[in-house]
């Protein structure tokens, strides 16, 4: 069984990480370092329009515009597969070039990495388009391998760090995203025109990663963390 994740960047995740987990940032937009809850289900909270101007000069450069972290996993969980989702993106000039990006990782109890999933991708996938909002590919490629990881306590967490990369060296670059899972409807999978600003966003892992192995471990209580 799969498991979808939203973005519901009106709750902070049970603890702020405060920096990025993974190397694949050259830089990040303002507040994108604080850590939100990344969740089997919507928070019913509409989505919030980011939009920054991240042209560097630098050709490629990776930003980062938001952080987001799961519930804890249950010992034992064998993290492999695949990794797909989509959002609603857009790049303010189509000389801007522009991709989506994402890394995924496996954090301890005090956010330290311990493992990298995905590392992000740097070919390939379809340029955000301009001037309209459309939905896009998260990873960039569509459904991708991701590194097999098996936890070990039941303190792990998975950490999604959710991104633009540039393929451009112009300075005046603009890109948006929607995050947020207020509408209780999903954006389609895949690249498209959905044109939506209020479907939810998501990523969904091929592998179920909060049931424990057979003959041991208990599923974690999501509903005392997340409140629901």
């Amino acid at each position: 069984m799969s498991t979808r994740l939203y973005f519901n960047e009106s709750q902070a995740a049970a603890f702020n990480i405060g920096a990025q987990v993974g190397t694949l940032w050259e830089a990040n937009i303002a507040g994108a370092f604080t850590t939100h809850r990344l969740r089997t289900t919507g928070d019913g909270n509409a989505n919030s329009n980011h939009l920054s101007t991240i042209g560097t000069g630098v050709n490629p450069c990776d930003i980062c515009y938001g952080q987001f972290m799961t519930d804890t996993l249950p010992s034992g969980v064998i993290i492999s597969g695949t990794i797909e989702g989509v959002i609603t993106c857009r790049e303010a000039n189509t000389a801007d070039n522009l991709y989506t990006q994402l890394g995924l990782y496996v954090v301890d109890s005090g956010g330290a990495l311990v493992a990298t999933l995905l590392a992000g991708a740097n070919s390939g996938g379809t340029e955000m388009n301009s001037p309209s909002a459309n939905n896009r590919n998260l990873p960039r490629n569509g459904s991708t391998a991701i590194s097999s990881y098996t936890t070990v306590n039941a303190t792990s967490r998975i950490v999604a760090e959710i991104g633009i990369r540039t393929e451009s060296t112009r300075t005046t670059c603009q890109g948006y995203f929607y995050f947020g899972a207020g509408s209780g409807v999903d954006l389609p999978t895949g690249d498209g025109t959905d044109n939506s600003t209020t479907k939810s966003p998501w990523i969904e892992f091929s592998a179920d990663i909060f049931t424990p192995p057979a003959g041991g471990g208990a599923r974690p209580q999501a509903s005392a963390f997340y409140g629901s």
